[in-house]
């Protein structure tokens, strides 16, 4: 399963415009208090759910020849969660040129969408989108260095209607911008179809940029079933490197559940 083509994606942006928004059935974020972990791929799942992901990695060479390719399993599964961050172990196979590595294990804490310092809630937004409008809560965060963080949060998938990144430092800034192209599409997840979002991040330096299409699903731990990203060089236009990546399988536990075990989704054989 992969993505759709570029000529296809090309299509749906011409029918939707930058924004399609249509009814989502997936359950909404609390409404009792804001948490930014009621508005994360992996803050909305419970300790024990798990995604497991195949990556296939491309990278060229100065003349843009395809130099190397790679593919690596990663299983990666919910192991502690806050309302401050969340605790990711993942186990990784890694295989380059037929020939297969050991496998690494490793745990990381990570704050929800990288966001350590305090924020404040600075307005509501009200998109006009194809379709409707849609309600937002717009975050602001300062960060040492000038840095300025906004995040454009909505109560319906893929949750994150927006996000830019922007270091005061105009020549060496790092710039990020998130934009949801289309939600409510029918995508086929395993063996099951799904109402997902697609969404664009652009991140741009001095040397390079990435851009990346991803297909996010509100019923999968981590949210992304599918991606695609190439990275190229801001100066010569050459392309650096390219990324696919695609679900496996996937595993939801819950809250009330006396089992050890999360519930498995698996793709039919």
């Amino acid at each position: 399963m992969g993505l759709i083509s570029r000529s296809s994606l090309l299509v749906l942006v011409v029918l939707f415009g930058s924004t399609a928004v249509g009814q989502q059935t997936a359950p909404e974020p609390k409404t009792d208090q804001f948490r930014l972990r009621d508005f994360h791929g992996w803050g909305r799942f419970e300790k024990g759910s798990w995604r497991a992901v195949r990556v296939v990695k491309e990278t060229f060479d100065e003349t843009g020849k395809l130099s190397s390719v790679s593919t690596s399993d990663t299983r990666a599964a919910l192991t502690a969660i806050t309302d401050k961050a969340f605790t990711l172990t993942t186990e990784t196979q890694l295989e380059i040129a037929g020939r297969r590595f050991k496998p690494s294990t490793r745990t990381d804490a990570r704050p929800y969408y990288g966001i350590e310092t305090d924020w404040e809630r600075k307005d509501a937004r009200e998109l006009n989108l194809p379709g409707g409008k849609v309600r937002c809560e717009v975050l602001r965060v300062k960060k040492k260095g000038a840095s300025v963080t906004e995040l454009v949060l909505a109560k319906r998938a893929p949750f994150l209607f927006g996000r830019t990144v922007a270091n005061g430092a105009a020549e060496a800034s790092a710039n990020l911008r998130v934009t949801v192209l289309a939600v409510d599409l029918p995508y086929k997840v395993l063996a099951n179809i799904h109402p997902v979002a697609y969404v664009r991040t652009v991140q741009s330096t001095a040397e390079s940029q990435t851009i990346t299409i991803e297909v996010y699903s509100p019923q999968v731990p981590g949210g992304v079933v599918a991606q695609s990203t190439k990275i190229v060089d801001r100066k010569t236009g050459n392309l650096l490197e390219r990324r696919t990546m695609e679900l496996t399988d996937y595993g939801v536990a819950s809250a009330n559940a006396r089992r050890t075990r999360p519930i498995r989704r698996s793709r039919k054989r």
